[in-house]
């Protein structure tokens, strides 16, 4: 194949959320109920370099000649040496990622996917694996010091580089000419062995349970594999909450100490719950995305928002009732639904599509699965949309999907089962710049433009034929320190007025001292009356979106109240302007 241009990489683990930030005018706190929910968390990954089979040794790299390293600036050859020391990695190798993503920083992008810096990790990666290279208490992604140890954290716990190099590079990023590219430059810069080496002498020396020599972490029983991962969130999830996830999906790898070493790729907005998930109940991903062509005979893993799992402990009935069985069951699955797994059958959690479990076709534990033949297993697929083709064919990411808070959100709920812990504690007053829109179907309409232009500050709730009293609930539910606006995004579909004026005023007490946002609705019209009153006190500010369509009537589709997306984005800058009145 023709040798790859430098700076023509793809970035480090195809990572996933590009986070626009925008700042909001004004001091005051905007309640805004509209509806598509964007709260999420990346959270730090926990190396794994120190888990699961390291040997002691010393790295082979040696001293580069001079004809081995023509090209590469001194300043960037010291530090791929000094990585690769510090790390167990022979430095060729880290080089050789190095020129294929950037040219050793001469092409630090942003590239069009979002990814940057000289090793090529989008922002979201850049959480999971970032590094503070020089130890001055920041994670520079554009900072070489830190970038080329963050690819380095990346080969150990993503790959993992000890199982092999081929791995490790799959794993950075999942395509087979890439790592041929890759591994043929390490060859360049001298490397002389081969790209199904094991490298048993990595380790990262920041990651908990020492170094490479450290027997604690070679535990075959997956004690120390469990000890390493003590930084991902596995305490209590409220898995009652669906969260709309609307940054941009990538596919990223699922850290191979969950997945039995195999690769194994994930949308990268579900990947904490993912974590969460396999730590908590015990259990091995068996299978990530996946479809016809690629060596998996499944049909519904072609967006990677499904899993295939078994039990990481034990493979009696009594191993599969305590992990598959008990999440199962957590996630709104019961015995009298399992021939369908989905709603209204089951009652799910919000933020999962699909449960096959005992009773399912093909799925289930070894109590229904050994009598039929199949290959026991669990599956567990995560909403996304819009629509959805489950014919085995690999797809692109969904557009949207919803994921449940967990605690690397910073919202962590107070069981297991989704047990709130109720948004009376902080309602009362907020120091927080975010901005929480509660809605209907004209939310889901422009909340994507919200995101887009707010980025990590707004969480956007919107439901078809929500009312102003499920909205209260939403908020009652929802509403967080970190919210400093609420904008409160209903009426269409209340029938009653003075209904609408109860919940408008009880929403306003929740928000505390946030700025509400309110909105008039292009019917029922007599509601408008009561928005406008309500929108007359302090605190409050009026998005007159009535009186906005009625003076451009191509705002709006045939229904009158709809808009198609020029109307929503059109909506959503009005919106924005609304809340920097506060």
């Amino acid at each position: 194949m023709p040798a790859p241009k430098p700076g023509a990489g793809t970035g480090g683990g195809a990572p996933a959320i590009g986070i626009a930030a925008a700042a909001i005018a004004g001091g005051c706190l905007l309640l805004v109920i509209i509806a598509a929910a964007s709260i999420f968390g990346g959270g730090a990954v926990d190396p794994a370099s120190a888990c699961g089979g390291s040997s002691a040794g010393t790295s082979d790299a040696g001293a580069p000649s001079s004809d081995t390293t023509d090209g590469i600036p001194k300043n960037y050859l010291e530090i791929y040496k000094q990585t690769g020391e510090d790390y167990g990695i022979p430095w060729q190798l880290l080089a050789a990622i190095g020129y294929i993503e950037s040219g050793h920083g001469s092409n630090v992008g942003p590239s069009s996917a979002g990814a940057m810096g000289p090793m090529q990790f989008l922002p979201s990666s850049w959480k999971l694996f970032g590094a503070d290279g020089d130890h001055d208490g920041d994670k520079d992604i554009l900072d070489p010091k830190d970038a080329i140890p963050g690819a380095a954290v990346h080969l150990i716990s993503a790959g993992t580089i000890k199982d092999s190099i081929h791995a490790a590079f799959l794993a950075y990023n999942h395509s087979e000419a890439y790592v041929a590219n890759v591994f043929a430059q390490a060859v360049k810069y001298g490397y002389e062995g081969n790209v199904d080496d094991a490298i048993k002498t990595a380790h990262d020396p920041n990651a908990k349970g020492g170094g490479a020599g450290d027997s604690s972490g070679s535990s075959s029983d997956g004690a120390g594999a469990a000890d390493c991962g003590s930084d991902f969130p596995s305490g209590p999830a409220d898995l009652k909450k669906g969260v709309k996830i609307s940054s941009p999906g990538k596919f990223v790898p699922i850290p191979a100490k969950y997945t039995g070493g195999s690769v194994q790729l994930i949308d990268s907005r579900i990947l904490p719950n993912v974590i969460w998930v396999a730590q908590t109940y015990h259990l091995t991903i068996t299978q990530g995305r996946g479809g016809i062509g690629t060596g998996s005979p499944s049909v519904s893993h072609g967006y990677g928002t499904a899993l295939d799992m078994v039990p990481s402990d034990g493979s009696a009935q009594a191993d599969w009732d305590k992990s598959a069985g008990r999440l199962a069951h957590d996630l709104g699955w019961k015995a009298a639904c399992g021939a369908s797994g989905v709603r209204p059958a089951c009652d799910l959690v919000p933020a999962i599509r699909f449960v096959g479990y005992e009773g399912y076709p093909g799925h289930g534990s070894p109590r229904t699965c050994a009598p039929l033949g199949c290959g026991a297993h669990i599956h567990v697929s995560w909403e996304g949309g819009p629509g959805g083709v489950y014919n085995g064919v690999l797809q692109p990411p969904f557009d949207y999907v919803y994921v449940f808070p967990s605690p690397e959100d910073g919202k962590g709920g107070s069981t297991s089962s989704g047990g709130s812990s109720g948004g009376s504690s902080s309602s009362s007053s907020s120091s927080g710049e975010g901005v929480f829109v509660v809605g209907d179907s004209l939310t889901e309409g422009d909340g994507s433009y919200l995101e887009s232009s707010l980025g990590s500050k707004v969480r956007v709730d919107g439901l078809k034929n929500r009312t102003s009293g499920g909205g209260l609930a939403v908020l009652k539910d929802r509403i967080s320190e970190n919210d400093g606006f609420v904008v409160f995004d209903l009426g269409t579909n209340d029938p009653s007025s003075s209904a609408l004026k109860t919940n408008l005023e009880a929403a306003k007490k929740l928000a505390g001292d946030r700025c509400v946002v309110v909105a008039t609705v292009n019917g029922p019209f007599n509601n408008n009356g009561v928005i406008r009153d309500f929108a007359g006190q302090s605190g409050v500010v009026l998005f007159d979106w009535r009186a906005i369509t009625a003076a451009n009537t191509d705002l709006v589709g045939s229904d009158g109240v709809h808009s198609d997306a020029a109307g929503y984005k059109v909506r959503a800058q009005k919106l924005l302007a609304a809340i920097e009145t506060c």
